[in-house]
Order: structure tokens, then sequence, then C-alpha cells
């Protein structure tokens, strides 16, 4: 994915979050899979510092908005989101657009780990 005011996070090369400089970040990349029906998993990390948002665009076209939740148990925590079912043919573009959210707390990063196409049978 081509990153906009993403990085690599420094502690965890797997991850990526909005960078320091602003205060959203966009991962673009056309869909390589083969034509069809597909469902979306996005992995993300929450924080325990604030709720930042995802926007999931398909084609141009806002698909969904995720809130991360807040994290409990540590800093940092592993949370699931899943997307619309879509239709989507090769070359299509996809763009995760993440919003950090600053609080009282101190600032959350709307991480992303991985994101999963599954074709629909």
């Amino acid at each position: 994915m081509a990153l906009s005011g993403y990085v690599v996070d420094s502690n965890n090369a797997d991850w990526i979050m909005v960078g320091s400089g602003g205060d959203r970040g966009e991962a673009v990349a056309s869909f390589s899979a083969g034509d069809g029906t597909y469902s979306i998993t996005i992995n993300a990390i929450a924080e325990n510092d604030g709720r930042p948002a995802l926007e999931l665009w398909v084609g141009g076209t806002l698909q969904a908005t995720f809130t991360y939740p807040l994290a409990t148990s540590s800093n940092r925590e592993p949370v699931t989101f899943s997307g619309p079912t879509l239709s989507l043919t090769a070359g299509t573009e996809i763009k995760l657009v993440g919003f950090k959210d600053v609080t009282n707390l101190g600032t959350a990063h709307a991480r992303v780990d991985d994101v999963t196409f599954s074709l629909v049978p």
C-alpha cells in the first residue's frame, strides 16, 4: 500500500500509524485479486488514551467508518473490524483513512495491522 500521512510504527514494523506531523493518514492500494464478492477484515491496534477513527473507501466511495474501542487491559490491544461485503474487480482502489484522537490522556493513533479480503462463495 502507498502511505501518505501514515508511517511504520517504530516499536513494531508490522503496524502502520498516523504520523506525528498530522492528524490523518491514508493507505492506498489497487485490489489485485480476481473479480468477485468479498468480505473484509481489518486487524488494528486499540490504545488506552483515545478512540481514533478509520474509514474504508472503495473505488472513491466511503463504505464504512470504524471507531476504535478504548483499550482497557494494557496500553495497546488488538481489535478486529469487519467491513461490509463488497463487489470488487481487479484494479479497484482500496483506501484506508485513519484519524488521530487527541485527548487529555494523550494521542491515540489509528494503527492498522493488516487487511484481509475473503472471497464469499
